[in-house]
């Protein structure tokens, strides 16, 4: 059985890409910025002060219920973007329908998170 030929791939090559110092910075400069954006994002549950011990717990889990919503969502966009890249760099994805079925999960699941969010 012969195997095929992985040497002739349309669009970019993967090795280009990865090779490259610069898009290595882009990406570190950009994973680096993430966890000043998260940390300035927790600021403030120091500064919430209610009375009661029970009410001071229950207002820091809404503050953190409201922060935790941060994980999810970036973990599932993740998800979207590392497909975007490998389509880009001429990755097989498999099932079309079931990759693009996740992907519209994701975007759903994420759009109807911000929109609670933005409604409570």
């Amino acid at each position: 059985m012969d195997e095929p030929d992985l040497s002739s791939t349309s669009g970019w090559e993967a090795k280009d890409i990865l090779g490259s110092p610069l898009m290595l910075v882009l990406v570190s400069m950009l994973w680096g910025f993430t966890n000043p954006v998260l940390k300035l994002t927790s600021e403030g549950l120091e500064d919430i002060k209610e009375s009661g011990r029970i009410r001071q717990f229950f207002a820091e889990v809404k503050f953190l219920v409201d922060l935790s919503l941060t994980s999810p969502i970036c973990g599932s966009l993740t998800f979207v973007f590392t497909h975007v890249c490998g389509v880009l760099l001429g990755e097989p994805i498999g099932d079309k329908r079931l990759t693009y079925s996740g992907v519209v999960c994701v975007m759903a699941g994420v759009s109807l998170c911000m929109l609670d969010k933005k409604l409570s």
